[in-house]
């Protein structure tokens, strides 16, 4: 299958397409023609009229890179079936080592990405996997829409060497060796038919500002001058030379007479401009194919590319994250099984290829988790932690601990009878309350202090109580 790329890289030089312009004489009746062609099969000169009308209609340029980098800006990750009995854990853990090696091998997987995306826009969408000897994948390579061909609607795919002369003839390929995405209902054949109707009407456009676009100028003729006209009727010529001159460059001196300027009643906004009205209808057919139906996006303030860059944002991200749904599924179908088939004989599959977004809300929610696990004295691995929240993680530092003032002195009452044992157990329950309530005044080790027994607290009472002699 190389060989097969290197007819496509030799198909793409000069020769065949820089010197075919599809938009040159572009009509209603030629777009018709295209797309009747293409469902028979004959798809080469559509894909190249939509690659162009891609790079040229500003709306549709738009929506088509908002909603690209709205898909590739999404994390992938090799992910474990639920459910799993613990006999399937070893084996699913290696199978999904081998899945995450054989993507981080392809140097070129967020292109792959980007061209099965453009099947969205295009009807379809062909990646060429490129082997080592031992049957691995290397690469994989996009193939550009308007080299591919079929016979008839439900026809198998033919690769096309020489784009836009092939027709319905091509070299028959092993699907097996292709990554392929297919769109029932693409967003450029509603874009091409928009896009053509607003080329046809653009010229007409710049006729009605022409007309319209300036104030309709009269000449309101003097008595005298009327009568001078009609007794030399050559001089009209020469006056009405000096009018037009007067109305392209508003400057000049008229002999004589009143000079009136009409508005035309036809330059204000939409309500009144038939054209601009037409225009904005094909830029919302474009805008509600592209966005599914969103029509608010085109709404002012907040228009496509207007002010409210969140809504806007959110609107292409669930976007995106539906059709990475799509392209998660055709790659696990076309790249996982296969891969897992040869790595794995004899296996079921047990891990699978998803594209989608590391949602903020789901980062909040699991960080609270962490929290209630740890508060239930569980410990978590910080480095599934960062794995599922993207944050780096490091332990924190632990202050160190403050320098306790010396305790102050205690002074207690001699004067008591030293034989009266009574008074002496009160003298001693004296002391034992004073130096509790000076570790009171430590928060930090107030609480170690009140939890010990009272024989761990004989070091303590030795050396604030006087020796008894007796």
């Amino acid at each position: 299958m190389r060989q097969l790329m290197k007819l496509v890289a030799t198909s793409l030089s000069d020769h065949q397409l820089s010197f075919n312009n599809p938009l040159r004489g572009l009509n209603m009746s030629r777009v018709v023609a295209e797309l009747e062609q293409g469902q028979r099969g004959d798809l080469s000169h559509l894909q190249w009229l939509y690659h162009f009308i891609e790079k040229r209609d500003a709306t549709l340029r738009g929506a088509k890179r908002r909603i690209l980098s709205s898909l590739t800006k999404l994390d992938w990750n090799i992910k474990i079936r639920t459910g799993l009995q613990d006999a399937d854990q070893t084996a699913a853990e290696e199978q999904q080592a081998a899945l995450q090696a054989a993507y981080e091998a392809i140097p070129n997987l967020r292109a792959t990405l980007k061209h099965l995306a453009l099947a969205e826009f295009r009807g379809f969408a062909h990646v060429e996997k490129h082997y080592m000897a031992d049957g691995s994948i290397i690469d994989l390579c996009p193939v550009p829409q308007w080299h591919w061909c079929k016979q008839g609607y439900y026809g198998e795919w033919l690769f096309q060497e020489n784009a836009l002369e092939g027709g319905i003839n091509g070299v028959p390929i092993d699907p097996a060796n292709f990554i392929i995405r297919a769109v029932e209902d693409p967003i450029d054949e509603i874009a091409l038919i928009a896009t053509t109707r607003k080329g046809l009407s653009s010229k007409d456009f710049d006729s009605f500002v022409a007309r319209y676009g300036i104030p309709f100028v009269f000449w309101i003729l003097s008595e005298s001058m009327a009568a001078a006209l009609a007794n030399d009727p050559t001089k009209m010529n020469e006056w009405m030379q000096i009018m037009r001159g007067i109305g392209s460059d508003g400057e000049g001196i008229l002999p004589g007479g009143d000079l009136k300027t009409l508005d035309s009643g036809m330059k204000g906004g939409k309500d009144q401009n038939p054209f601009l009205q037409h225009l904005g209808y094909q830029d919302e057919q474009i805008v509600m194919a592209a966005t599914s139906g969103k029509l608010t996006m085109l709404n002012d303030p907040a228009g496509l590319g207007g002010g409210n860059a969140d809504v806007h944002a959110d609107t292409f991200d669930e976007i995106a994250q539906a059709h990475a749904l799509d392209i998660s599924e055709i790659l696990q179908e076309q790249f996982d099984l296969p891969l897992l088939a040869r790595l794995f004989p004899g296996q079921k599959p047990l891990v699978y290829f998803e594209l989608a977004a590391q949602d903020a809300e789901d980062v909040g929610k699991l960080i609270t988790n962490v929290k209630t696990l740890s508060d239930a004295g569980w410990q978590i691995d910080n480095a599934e932690i960062s794995e599922k929240t993207g944050y780096t993680l490091s332990p924190k530092a632990v202050p160190a601990p403050p320098a306790f003032p010396p305790a102050p002195a205690l002074s207690f009452n001699r004067g008591k009878t030293q034989d009266n044992k009574t008074q002496d157990a009160r003298q001693d329950e004296d002391v034992r309350k004073a130096a509790l309530g000076l570790l009171n005044g430590f928060s930090n080790v107030a609480s170690v202090f009140l939890a010990a027994d009272d024989s761990d607290l004989a070091p303590l009472f030795a050396k604030a109580v006087a020796e008894d002699p007796a």
